[in-house]
C-alpha cells in the first residue's frame, strides 16, 4: 500500500475510534468558543451575514403590534434588533448559551430580555401556544433540527410563524477541503469529533421538508451564496477563528499541535490562492412556515 492510500484509512480508523468511544465537541467547548470571540464576531461576520437574518425578518408579515417573539441562539443580538425595527412594540426575547455573546446582545437591544440557555431546554421552559414568531439564524445545526422544529410548533400561537436561516451543508467548501486535509495529514491530532456538518441542510427546499415534516403550513424557501475574498491563508484562518465559522471545530485538535496543524491549514487552503487571494464562498438557505 502506497503512503498516500495509507492516510485516508488511519484517518478513518482514527474516526472510527473516536466515534465509537463517542468523543464529540462538547457543547459546552463551543458556547466557550463563542464566548472568546464575541467582542469581535460583529465586525468579522454579521457585518456580512446580517443582512441575510434582516431580509428573513422583513419577510414576515400579519404579527400583531405586540407579538411575543422569541430569537433562539441569539448572539449578539442582530436578530431581536431586526425584530424589534419591524415590530416596535413587541415583547422579544433571545436566548444563547453564550453569556459573553449575550452581554454584546444587550447593549445592543437595551429593551429585549435575554436568557443563558441552549434552545432546547430554553423551549421546553416556554409554555405551549404562547409566542407569535420564532426565528434562528446560523445556529439550526447546533440543535437535533426536526426535534427542535416540533417543539417550536407547539410553542406558537395560531397564525405564529418560525424564520430559519442557516448554512448549507455545502459552505465554506475551500475552507473544509483545507481542514478535511489537516485531519488527513495528521489523523493522531484528532481528539474528538464534531457533527455539526451533517445537521446542516442540504438546500432551500430540503430546508423547507423539515418545516413541513414537523407541522408547519404555507412554508415558503429559498437559498443564496456570495463569495469572501482573503488576502493569505492566514488571513482565512483568523477570519474562521474569530466568526464560529471553526466553532468548536479546533477543540477537535490536540492543542498540543496547534500550530502544526494551522500551518497545514494555510498551507492547503493556499492550494486555491489566486491573483485576488484565496476565496471561500458562503452557501446558506432559509425557510419560513405558520402554524395552522
Amino acid at each position: 500500500m502506497s503512503p498516500f492510500a495509507k492516510k485516508p484509512v488511519r484517518t478513518l480508523m482514527r474516526v472510527a475510534k473516536l466515534a465509537l468511544q463517542r468523543k464529540y465537541v462538547s457543547r459546552e467547548d463551543i458556547a466557550d468558543d463563542y464566548n472568546r470571540i464575541s467582542s469581535g464576531y460583529d465586525a468579522n461576520f454579521s457585518s456580512r451575514a446580517a443582512a441575510h437574518s434582516d431580509e428573513l425578518v422583513e419577510g414576515v408579515a400579519g404579527l400583531p403590534s405586540n407579538a411575543r417573539i422569541l430569537d433562539l441562539a441569539c448572539g449578539t443580538g442582530v436578530v431581536v434588533a431586526a425584530w424589534r425595527r419591524r415590530f416596535p412594540g413587541a415583547v422579544i426575547t433571545g436566548v444563547d448559551s453564550s453569556p459573553g455573546m449575550i452581554a454584546v446582545a444587550r447593549e445592543r437591544c437595551p429593551n429585549a430580555t435575554f436568557v443563558e440557555g441552549d434552545m432546547e431546554s430554553s423551549l421546553r421552559d416556554v409554555p405551549d401556544e404562547s409566542l407569535d414568531a420564532v426565528s434562528c439564524a446560523w445556529a439550526l445545526g447546533y440543535a437535533r433540527p426536526p426535534l427542535l422544529a416540533r417543539a417550536v410548533l407547539r410553542k406558537l400561537r395560531r397564525g405564529g410563524v418560525f424564520a430559519v436561516v442557516e448554512n448549507r451543508r455545502d459552505t465554506w467548501p475551500q475552507i473544509r477541503r483545507a481542514a478535511f486535509g489537516v485531519a488527513m495529514e495528521m489523523p493522531e491530532s484528532l481528539m474528538c469529533l464534531m457533527d455539526l456538518h451533517l445537521r446542516l441542510p442540504k438546500s432551500g427546499r430540503s430546508l423547507g421538508r423539515l418545516l413541513r415534516s414537523a407541522g408547519f403550513a404555507d412554508v415558503e424557501f429559498g437559498e443564496g451564496h456570495e463569495e469572501f475574498v482573503f488576502a493569505d491563508g492566514r488571513a482565512v484562518l483568523d477570519w474562521s477563528l474569530g466568526t464560529g465559522v471553526s466553532a468548536g471545530f479546533d477543540r477537535a485538535m490536540d492543542p498540543a499541535r496547534r500550530e502544526e496543524c494551522d500551518a497545514a491549514f494555510v498551507r492547503l487552503v493556499e492550494r486555491g490562492k489566486t491573483a485576488e487571494g484565496v476565496k471561500a464562498e458562503h452557501r446558506y438557505a432559509w425557510a419560513k412556515g405558520v402554524k395552522r
